[in-house]
């Protein structure tokens, strides 16, 4: 009898534990919606805590061309208090430019709250971002030139939508791309 008590209780608590879900799965940047809108951008989806997805723009020097600084908007939803943890990585054959003369350092990313983009219900899809809005720096917390890898860690984000801005640059020879991790964690 007690077995059957504990198993019950148990599966009663698992019921109630939510399952953590892959969001965007390499959602690739998107710079041009259906129609030309001038202030594009890409939506990650919507995120409860423990949710993570992966995103990329690998068509860097074909939207942009060689040598110049790239701005790319990705556009996320969050439906309970969290963290977000963001990690972007590059490999050597298509790094990002460190000696760009308008940045300090290969990449920097900004976050705001976003009170007016439109966006495709399907992560992965098109934004056409309110072009208004005034960005905070997000906290570099780790950098790592070996892995050419940079970690970004939000402070403690009500429920809303959220606008992170990315800028690096373009290589003069060769292609630049970076990819992207997205980990959604419980507020403090």
């Amino acid at each position: 009898m007690k077995t059957l008590l504990y198993t019950a209780v148990a599966a009663l608590a698992l019921m109630g534990t939510a399952q953590a879900d892959t969001i965007c799965n390499n959602c690739e940047y998107v710079n041009r919606g259906p129609t030309y809108v001038p202030y594009p951008g890409t939506y990650l989806g919507a995120y409860w805590p423990g949710d993570r997805g992966t995103f990329r723009d690998t068509h860097i020097q074909t939207d942009l061309g060689r040598s110049g600084l790239f701005n790319d908007y990705w556009i996320v939803d969050l439906n309970q208090n969290s963290v977000i943890e963001l990690t972007i990585t590059t490999k050597a054959n298509t790094a990002l430019d460190a000696t760009h003369p308008e940045l300090d350092g290969p990449f920097a990313a900004e976050i705001s709250w976003d009170h007016g983009s439109v966006c495709s219900a399907t992560p992965g899809g098109f934004c056409d971002r309110d072009p208004t809005i005034l960005y905070d720096e997000v906290v570099l917390s780790e950098w790592s030139a070996l892995e050419r890898r940079w970690t970004f860690r939000t402070g403690a984000l009500v429920p809303g939508r959220y606008l992170f801005r990315f800028v690096g640059a373009a290589r003069a020879v060769g292609e630049s791309s970076y990819a992207g991790k997205i980990l959604v964690k419980v507020a403090p």
